[in-house]
């Protein structure tokens, strides 16, 4: 399908772009388990694909170069693996919070966890929320205000992450919700 990239602005043949990449949908799913999808206050388990025509190919690579690879080699496998939580917990020390407030680490301190491609994949899920309506109705497409703009920029490469924006990455060690 002919279109513009919601990207990089170009019109280009578009691709199924994913919501979450493919490959997580394939990695995590059993045949006991499904993906968890959190939208508000809503809450379900599906293995059926959010996708679009949204991106073109050089887009679509880019996400793939920059973030999803190293994330999807990084983690929670459905075997049981975790090598994203296996190298936090050989890493460093985690920092003293309040109770029920997880556990956070200095994410600086880890040569191991590539925290610009880990940062690159969150942002870009987050910018997919909001450039469109997914098409699935218990999905509330994120409200990204003047951020959208921003990190479409800033994930095209053409700026520098946006002043004032802030991405906290959270990690589960279990596929229970």
């Amino acid at each position: 399908m002919t279109g513009i990239c919601a990207l990089c602005r170009t019109e280009a043949t578009l691709l199924r772009s994913h919501l979450l990449p493919a490959a997580f949908y394939r990695g995590a799913s059993t045949k006991s388990r499904q993906p968890a999808f959190f939208s508000g206050y809503k809450n379900w388990s599906s293995s059926r694909q959010i996708w679009k025509h949204l991106l073109c190919r050089s887009c679509e690579d880019k996400f793939n170069k920059l973030g999803e690879k190293w994330v999807n080699e990084h983690r929670l496998r459905a075997e049981g693996s975790f090598p994203l939580l296996a190298g936090l917990k050989l890493g460093s020390t985690p920092l003293r919070l309040p109770r029920n407030v997880g556990v956070p680490y200095p994410a600086k301190a880890f040569v191991d966890i590539d925290i610009d491609r880990l940062a690159y994949f969150a942002s870009s899920v987050f910018w997919r929320a909001g450039v469109c309506d997914w098409g699935e109705k218990r999905l509330t497409q994120l409200d990204l205000g003047p951020y959208g703009e921003q990190l479409r920029r800033f994930l095209t490469g053409a700026t520098i992450w946006p002043d004032g924006a802030i991405i906290r990455v959270t990690i589960f060690d279990s596929f229970e919700p």
